[in-house]
């Protein structure tokens, strides 16, 4: 796992990034909110302006 300042500098360093990139977020059941929260301020920090999240339904019953 990254450190949130290592993946803001790993975000803004993404080759092919452009205006339009799009970050998605995966998370599942175990995945702590401030994890999420995180990743969120990271990728907002960054200048990423399209930011989505996924969840993995299968994990929503355990």
């Amino acid at each position: 796992a990254l450190a949130p300042e290592q993946l803001e500098v790993r975000l803004r360093e993404l080759p092919e990034r452009t205006e339009e990139t799009v970050l998605l977020i995966r998370a599942d059941a175990r995945t702590e909110h401030q994890a999420v929260v995180q990743a969120l301020n990271a990728a907002k920090a960054a200048g990423l302006l399209h930011i989505g999240l996924a969840t993995d339904p299968s994990s929503q019953n355990e």
